[in-house]
Protein backbone atom coordinates (compact mmCIF):
# COMPACT_ATOMS: atom_id res chain seq x y z
CA UNK A 1 0.00 0.00 0.00
CA UNK A 2 2.81 2.34 1.14
CA UNK A 3 4.64 1.41 -2.43
CA UNK A 4 1.46 2.82 -4.15
CA UNK A 5 1.08 5.98 -2.40
CA UNK A 6 4.57 7.09 -2.63
CA UNK A 7 4.30 5.74 -6.69
CA UNK A 8 1.19 7.68 -7.05
CA UNK A 9 2.53 11.09 -5.08
CA UNK A 10 5.44 10.99 -7.36
CA UNK A 11 3.53 10.16 -10.82
CA UNK A 12 1.46 13.59 -9.54
CA UNK A 13 5.06 15.70 -8.99
CA UNK A 14 6.03 14.01 -12.42
CA UNK A 15 3.00 15.70 -14.14
CA UNK A 16 3.42 18.78 -12.45
CA UNK A 17 6.57 19.73 -13.49
CA UNK A 18 5.68 18.79 -16.63
CA UNK A 19 2.53 21.05 -16.79
CA UNK A 20 4.75 23.97 -15.20
CA UNK A 21 7.47 23.28 -17.86
CA UNK A 22 4.91 23.47 -20.92
CA UNK A 23 3.82 26.53 -19.65
CA UNK A 24 6.74 28.39 -18.58
CA UNK A 25 8.55 27.26 -22.31
CA UNK A 26 5.91 29.26 -24.19
CA UNK A 27 7.62 33.12 -25.36
CA UNK A 28 5.67 35.76 -25.28
CA UNK A 29 4.68 36.45 -29.30
CA UNK A 30 6.72 38.63 -31.35
CA UNK A 31 6.05 42.38 -31.89
CA UNK A 32 4.55 42.18 -35.67
CA UNK A 33 3.41 45.72 -36.36
CA UNK A 34 1.37 48.05 -34.71
CA UNK A 35 -2.14 48.93 -35.98
CA UNK A 36 -2.76 52.34 -37.51
CA UNK A 37 -6.34 54.49 -36.82
CA UNK A 38 -9.22 53.32 -37.53
CA UNK A 39 -12.89 54.39 -37.71
CA UNK A 40 -15.64 52.05 -37.12
CA UNK A 41 -18.96 52.03 -35.97
CA UNK A 42 -20.06 49.70 -32.79
CA UNK A 43 -23.59 47.79 -33.97
CA UNK A 44 -24.75 47.96 -30.22
CA UNK A 45 -25.09 51.93 -29.63
CA UNK A 46 -24.12 53.28 -33.25
CA UNK A 47 -21.20 55.18 -31.56
CA UNK A 48 -17.38 55.43 -33.05
CA UNK A 49 -15.06 52.85 -32.36
CA UNK A 50 -11.55 53.17 -32.65
CA UNK A 51 -7.71 53.04 -31.70
CA UNK A 52 -9.05 54.25 -27.90
CA UNK A 53 -11.37 51.28 -27.56
CA UNK A 54 -9.08 48.94 -28.09
CA UNK A 55 -5.85 50.67 -25.83
CA UNK A 56 -5.42 48.94 -22.51
CA UNK A 57 -7.02 45.72 -23.68
CA UNK A 58 -5.74 42.19 -24.82
CA UNK A 59 -8.02 42.06 -28.53
CA UNK A 60 -8.80 39.37 -30.79
CA UNK A 61 -9.99 40.55 -33.81
CA UNK A 62 -11.69 38.38 -37.38
CA UNK A 63 -13.70 39.40 -39.88
CA UNK A 64 -16.87 37.82 -40.34
CA UNK A 65 -19.70 38.40 -42.30
CA UNK A 66 -23.60 37.58 -41.40
CA UNK A 67 -25.14 35.71 -44.31
CA UNK A 68 -21.27 33.71 -44.60
CA UNK A 69 -22.18 30.08 -45.10
CA UNK A 70 -18.57 29.03 -44.68
CA UNK A 71 -16.04 29.82 -42.75
CA UNK A 72 -18.06 32.53 -40.33
CA UNK A 73 -19.96 30.42 -38.44
CA UNK A 74 -17.04 28.20 -37.15
CA UNK A 75 -15.13 31.30 -36.49
CA UNK A 76 -17.85 32.75 -34.57
CA UNK A 77 -18.17 29.97 -32.91
CA UNK A 78 -14.65 28.95 -31.97
CA UNK A 79 -14.02 33.05 -30.77
CA UNK A 80 -17.94 32.17 -28.94
CA UNK A 81 -15.91 29.49 -26.76
CA UNK A 82 -12.72 31.91 -26.20
CA UNK A 83 -15.08 35.21 -25.35
CA UNK A 84 -16.90 32.39 -22.65
CA UNK A 85 -13.08 30.75 -21.59
CA UNK A 86 -12.21 34.08 -20.72
CA UNK A 87 -15.57 35.13 -19.04
CA UNK A 88 -13.83 36.76 -15.73
CA UNK A 89 -11.24 38.59 -17.55
CA UNK A 90 -12.47 42.06 -18.62
CA UNK A 91 -8.73 42.36 -19.67
CA UNK A 92 -9.74 40.18 -22.48
CA UNK A 93 -12.33 41.23 -25.94
CA UNK A 94 -13.09 40.40 -28.84
CA UNK A 95 -13.98 42.21 -31.70
CA UNK A 96 -15.66 41.03 -35.18
CA UNK A 97 -15.18 43.40 -38.30
CA UNK A 98 -18.54 43.10 -40.86
CA UNK A 99 -17.08 42.61 -44.53
CA UNK A 100 -20.96 43.06 -45.56
CA UNK A 101 -22.04 46.58 -44.79
CA UNK A 102 -24.73 46.76 -47.30
CA UNK A 103 -26.48 43.71 -45.61
CA UNK A 104 -24.94 43.45 -41.83
CA UNK A 105 -27.20 46.80 -40.30
CA UNK A 106 -26.74 47.44 -36.81
CA UNK A 107 -29.71 45.49 -35.26
CA UNK A 108 -28.58 42.45 -37.99
CA UNK A 109 -25.27 42.64 -35.98
CA UNK A 110 -26.75 42.65 -32.96
CA UNK A 111 -29.11 39.50 -33.89
CA UNK A 112 -25.81 37.97 -35.03
CA UNK A 113 -24.03 38.07 -31.43
CA UNK A 114 -27.17 36.85 -29.50
CA UNK A 115 -26.72 33.72 -31.92
CA UNK A 116 -23.40 33.29 -30.15
CA UNK A 117 -24.27 33.83 -26.29
CA UNK A 118 -22.52 37.48 -26.23
CA UNK A 119 -24.06 39.23 -23.12
CA UNK A 120 -21.80 42.08 -22.39
CA UNK A 121 -19.27 44.47 -23.57
CA UNK A 122 -16.19 42.43 -24.34
CA UNK A 123 -17.42 41.23 -27.77
CA UNK A 124 -17.77 44.36 -30.17
CA UNK A 125 -19.29 43.79 -33.94
CA UNK A 126 -18.43 46.17 -35.95
CA UNK A 127 -19.36 48.16 -39.36
CA UNK A 128 -18.19 50.43 -41.50
CA UNK A 129 -17.54 52.18 -45.15
CA UNK A 130 -16.49 49.15 -47.27
CA UNK A 131 -13.04 51.28 -48.21
CA UNK A 132 -12.26 51.97 -44.69
CA UNK A 133 -12.32 48.00 -43.74
CA UNK A 134 -10.45 47.19 -46.93
CA UNK A 135 -7.51 49.66 -46.15
CA UNK A 136 -7.64 48.44 -42.43
CA UNK A 137 -7.68 45.15 -43.21
CA UNK A 138 -4.36 45.46 -45.51
CA UNK A 139 -2.91 48.23 -44.08
CA UNK A 140 -3.78 47.81 -40.50
CA UNK A 141 -3.45 44.20 -40.02
CA UNK A 142 -1.55 43.19 -43.18
CA UNK A 143 -4.37 40.65 -44.36
CA UNK A 144 -5.45 40.20 -47.99
CA UNK A 145 -8.79 42.19 -48.50
CA UNK A 146 -9.34 41.52 -52.20
CA UNK A 147 -12.85 39.80 -53.05
CA UNK A 148 -15.09 41.07 -50.26
CA UNK A 149 -17.30 39.79 -48.92
CA UNK A 150 -16.73 36.19 -49.92
CA UNK A 151 -13.23 35.98 -50.10
CA UNK A 152 -11.20 36.91 -46.80
CA UNK A 153 -8.99 36.19 -44.21
CA UNK A 154 -10.07 33.23 -41.53
CA UNK A 155 -7.50 34.24 -39.42
CA UNK A 156 -7.61 35.51 -35.83
CA UNK A 157 -5.67 38.51 -35.17
CA UNK A 158 -4.51 39.51 -31.59
CA UNK A 159 -3.49 42.92 -30.69
CA UNK A 160 -2.05 43.68 -27.57
CA UNK A 161 -2.72 46.25 -25.01
CA UNK A 162 0.00 48.65 -26.88
CA UNK A 163 -2.00 48.05 -30.14
CA UNK A 164 0.49 45.91 -31.33
CA UNK A 165 -0.05 43.01 -33.67
CA UNK A 166 1.61 39.78 -31.85
CA UNK A 167 -0.34 37.52 -33.67
CA UNK A 168 -1.69 35.58 -36.56
CA UNK A 169 -3.76 32.35 -35.77
CA UNK A 170 -5.74 30.34 -38.04
CA UNK A 171 -9.17 29.77 -37.59
CA UNK A 172 -9.51 26.15 -39.23
CA UNK A 173 -6.65 24.89 -37.38
CA UNK A 174 -7.07 23.81 -33.40
CA UNK A 175 -3.90 23.74 -32.53
CA UNK A 176 -3.39 27.50 -33.12
CA UNK A 177 -6.28 27.97 -31.16
CA UNK A 178 -5.00 26.32 -28.25
CA UNK A 179 -2.01 28.65 -28.82
CA UNK A 180 -4.12 31.77 -29.14
CA UNK A 181 -5.77 30.58 -25.36
CA UNK A 182 -2.40 30.19 -24.23
CA UNK A 183 -1.06 33.31 -25.51
CA UNK A 184 -4.32 35.00 -24.28
CA UNK A 185 -3.60 34.32 -20.79
CA UNK A 186 -0.14 34.93 -20.41
CA UNK A 187 -0.57 38.28 -21.88
CA UNK A 188 -3.50 39.15 -19.48
CA UNK A 189 -1.13 37.95 -16.69
CA UNK A 190 1.67 39.99 -18.24
CA UNK A 191 -0.44 43.29 -18.28
CA UNK A 192 -1.36 42.70 -14.86
CA UNK A 193 2.39 42.78 -13.47
CA UNK A 194 2.98 45.90 -15.47
CA UNK A 195 0.46 47.80 -13.70
CA UNK A 196 1.03 46.57 -10.21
Amino acid sequence: MKKFLWLSLFLLFVSIIIKWNSHTSIKPPPILGEIPEFHFINSVNDQPFGLEQLRGKINVIDFIFTRCNGPCPIMSKKLSRLYHEFSDNNLVQFISISIDPKNDSSEVLQRYAKEYGVNDTRWYFLRGEMSDIIEFSKTGLKLAADGLPTMHSTSFVLIDDNLRIRGYYDSQDDSRIELLETTLSLLAQDMVSRHQ
